[in-house]
């Protein structure tokens, strides 16, 4: 693409993105309280870092003059628009010295995996857990590009303390201390070639895991929570998550995803009332 900046296709595919950045604003916006003006946080700036990797310097700056310049023309910012597009400028010239600089070869497949990643970690509002597998995810992307040679427990360890020198307050989240000790430990097991082995000895180390974080939050623990994630893991992960994503961008599987919804509610409010394998744990 980086190559072919003058070809039809490289400009079909900077107006997709134009337009795609735009809708970033318009559409996955977060209103923030404030005295003074409207402000809110929006997913432009991060479509228009993607949109130079993928499509390079002069069309990537275009695709993000027009889609965040546009949005402000269009929407009563247009007295600060120029302000908007000066900062593609400076952004799309930073993006490129840096990729230059680190004479870095890039590929399709791994940019729409990040424009993914980061378009999920904004849905979920940047949970600990996702911005963690997210990491992994870059952090393994560069490990192997440089041949650092570290491997998962130590990137593991400098992620977690990147999150927690930017949140310091992370470390009363929840989710990042079972993300982070679950993770940790799942280094340590086997793979297996079964898929239903595996998850079974996946679900039995994450239980073991989190037993500590467990009772001292919820002082309790179920037994039969490796035999539930049998089957709530593979039917999240092929049933509830593909048919959630699509519904987004096919708004007729709605009613379907509404009876998965249900369908995983009812089945989780049944064996929430099976109790013989929760051991109490005193507080």
């Amino acid at each position: 693409m980086r190559t072919r900046e003058n070809s039809l296709v490289s400009i079909i595919i900077t107006g997709l993105f134009a337009a795609i950045i735009y809708l970033g604003v318009w559409v996955l916006r977060i209103p923030v309280p404030a005295l003074v003006g409207r402000p809110f946080i929006h997913f432009g700036n991060t479509l228009t870092a993607v949109a130079i990797l993928y499509l390079g310097y002069r069309n990537g700056m275009l695709a993000g003059i027009i889609g965040l310049g546009g949005f402000d023309l269009l929407n009563g910012y247009a007295a600060t628009s120029w302000l908007t597009m000066l900062e593609v400028v400076v952004v799309a010239s930073v993006l490129t010295a840096v990729y230059k600089g680190m004479h870095y070869q890039d590929s399709k497949k791994n940019i729409i995996i990040l424009l993914f990643l980061s378009f999920y970690a904004f849905l979920t509002s940047f949970t600990p857990s996702v911005l963690r597998a997210s990491l992994m995810w870059v952090a393994s992307l560069i490990n192997d590009k440089y041949n650092l040679g570290l491997n998962t427990r130590i990137r593991l360890f400098y992620i977690a303390t990147i999150l927690l020198l930017i949140n310091p307050f992370f470390i009363y989240d929840i989710g990042f201390r079972y993300s982070f000790l679950i993770s940790y430990c799942l280094t340590y097991l086997i793979p297996r070639k079964n898929y239903f082995i595996s998850l079974f000895y996946t679900s039995l180390v994450a239980f073991l895991a989190s037993i500590p974080i467990t009772a001292s939050n919820y002082y309790s623990i179920n037994l039969l929570t490796v035999v539930w994630n049998l089957f709530f893991v593979p039917f999240v992960s092929f049933i509830l998550y593909p048919v959630c994503f699509l519904s987004l961008l096919i708004p007729v599987l709605n009613p379907f995803f509404s009876k998965c919804i249900i369908i995983f509610s009812n089945i989780n409010n049944l064996c929430s009332k099976i109790t013989f394998g929760v051991i109490a744990v005193p507080k």
